[in-house]
């Protein structure tokens, strides 16, 4: 019998993708392509199913783990992928709101930012989910090196990466962001 946790991570999973497509978000890329992995940073950024990033879901869900099982060791795995979960397809429809769409437009300092693809949105649970396993399996210290490590990784391909992103959507410095886009 599957646990009612893993049932909730479904339902929350497929609930998301509901969400965004009733607030109007594109499936695919407007473009009529749906590449596997899209690197360009600036040109058709989150229309596809993986780009730059997806690295910053995979973190979230390393985070996840390390986070909930910290501050409530008393719960089954099954709470915590549910958990995680949860929040990354809740910020995934939160992501994709106009306001947040605004606001990220003028963190990127582009016009052209319309949010994700529901195809895009669906595979950055997948790649929180990814994270999440792989720190279910690996060895704490070893999943905090990998957090730094993907995170320098993004920084020095293309100057992106999770924390850095939070950094600038909460204090947007203009000479950090024109750096940041210099890149793209």
């Amino acid at each position: 019998m599957v646990n009612r946790y893993v049932w909730f991570t479904v339902v929350t999973v497929f609930v998301s993708v509901g969400l965004l497509a009733a607030i109007g978000q594109d499936m695919i890329c407007p473009c009529g392509d749906v590449k596997v992995w899209d690197g360009d940073v600036k040109e058709e950024d989150s229309q596809h199913v993986f780009d730059w990033w997806s690295f910053s879901h995979f973190i979230k869900g390393l985070l996840a783990l390390l986070l909930l099982s910290y501050f409530f060791p008393d719960r089954s795995i099954s709470w915590y992928l549910f958990v995680a979960t949860l929040v990354e397809a809740s910020w995934e429809v939160i992501e994709n709101t106009p306001y947040v769409i605004e606001a990220m437009r003028m963190t990127l300092n582009t016009s052209e930012y319309r949010g994700d693809t529901v195809l895009n949105s669906f595979f950055d649970i997948v790649s929180m989910l990814v994270g999440f396993g792989y720190a279910w399996r690996a060895p704490t210290w070893l999943t905090w090196i990998t957090i730094l490590a993907v995170e320098v990784f993004t920084m020095v391909a293309v100057r992106v990466s999770l924390f850095f992103t939070i950094f600038l959507f909460v204090f947007p410095i203009d000479v950090l962001q024109a750096w940041q886009v210099a890149a793209w």
